[in-house]
């Protein structure tokens, strides 16, 4: 599966893709949204695993530790929240 991290202010928004879709189709047209990183996924036995690929269309590589607890909250159902970059909050 094809993914992308989004970034805004202090949050990350983590977006999975179709397939046979470009990771530059879904960059919003907003300037305070910045494409963090970007790449491919599989879900293993019920683990999210993203691999080393990053995404040609964007020249963006993923953040594979991140990415993977990213993606693994989001599609466990958890609220937004768990989403905020603390490290990055004045």
């Amino acid at each position: 599966m094809k993914y992308i991290v989004l970034k805004r202010k202090n949050l990350f928004i983590p977006v999975v893709l179709p397939e046979f879709a470009s990771h530059s189709d879904f960059v919003p047209k907003d300037d305070d949204v910045k494409v963090d990183s970007a790449g491919f996924f599989g879900v293993i036995d019920g683990e999210v695993n993203v691999v080393s690929l990053g995404s040609e269309s964007l020249n963006v590589e993923p953040n594979i530790e991140r990415d993977t607890l990213l993606l693994t909250l989001l599609l466990s159902g958890y609220p937004m929240s768990f989403f905020l970059d603390f490290d990055s909050l004045d």
